[in-house]
């Protein structure tokens, strides 16, 4: 990614449901969305067998954001199907990612893995299920509960409508901040038809930045202390274009600067109409 264009494809899964658009060079036979997710299901499935020591491994559940629409989550069943997994199976083989933390959740609960009185389904729950992920965002909300048979129901209240954002976008605006800050840095300006190739360097690079100052962040409000006064993080990549390097350094200040046209903080619940 980055020195291969056209032959790396990244985050298909928000480009799923729509045909022939996976950005991958002509002479690539395999290059749907569905496709390359064929593959990559393939290849977590024989990681699967040789973990599980299995020969076969065709009865699986594969979980998609609750967002996906009928498109979304036909193509994925093609992936599946593609990849040598049973799709006619005598239960859905997709499960909604709200859902699957749901279960996730309370399974570990009674595995004693998290305290027991952490959220109690001894009455019914309305819970609210927020997943930002890679490429989507899902906003659910559920009423859960045990039913008569004391098995585990979960039932749909909400799904939201905005869900085209999630990491990626994160790591766009910072790449394209880096891009700007690289180019005044040396006094260039990176030519429209090497952009691309500059970009993915620098989403990379954006990624890295963003993950590495989230992990001290979480690390020092784990130990209910703030972040050293001063602390930046350091954003170092050799040979960004042609000879050219870049080094710099990001407060968390700036950061969520960078990243503020994605936070809706000038939005108001008059907007919802």
């Amino acid at each position: 990614y980055g020195t291969k264009l056209g032959y790396v494809s990244k985050s298909v899964k928000s480009l799923m449901g729509i045909e022939n658009t996976a950005f991958l060079a002509e002479e690539i036979e395999d290059k749907t969305p569905a496709q390359v997710s064929g593959q990559i299901l393939s290849y977590m499935l024989s990681k699967a067998k040789g973990r599980l020591m299995e020969e076969e491994l065709t009865d699986v559940i594969i979980t998609v954001p609750a967002s996906f629409d009928s498109d979304q989550c036909q193509a994925t069943l093609d992936a599946a199907k593609l990849a040598g997994i049973n799709v006619d199976n005598t239960h859905d083989i997709l499960l909604y990612e709200p859902k699957a933390v749901i279960y996730d959740f309370v399974n570990m609960q009674e595995m004693g893995e998290i305290p027991e009185g952490l959220l109690s389904f001894d009455r019914p729950q309305n819970i609210l299920v927020f997943d930002l992920g890679g490429g989507t965002l899902d906003v659910t909300i559920h009423r859960v509960g045990y039913n008569s048979e004391n098995m585990m129901n979960i039932e749909d209240l909400a799904i939201s409508r905005y869900t085209k954002i999630g990491g990626d976008n994160f790591d766009e605006l910072l790449a394209e901040n880096m891009l700007a800050r690289f180019q005044e840095q040396n006094s260039i300006k990176v030519p429209e038809k090497r952009k691309e190739e500059v970009m993915c360097k620098l989403r990379k690079l954006a990624e890295r930045l963003k993950v590495d100052i989230s992990s001290d962040y979480k690390m020092a409000k784990d130990m209910n202390r703030p972040l050293p006064e001063g602390y930046f993080m350091e954003a170092i990549s050799m040979n960004i274009f042609d000879s050219y390097s870049y080094a710099d350094e990001f407060t968390p200040e700036e950061l969520l600067k960078i990243v503020d046209p994605l936070m809706g903080n000038n939005l108001s619940l008059q907007d919802v109409k």
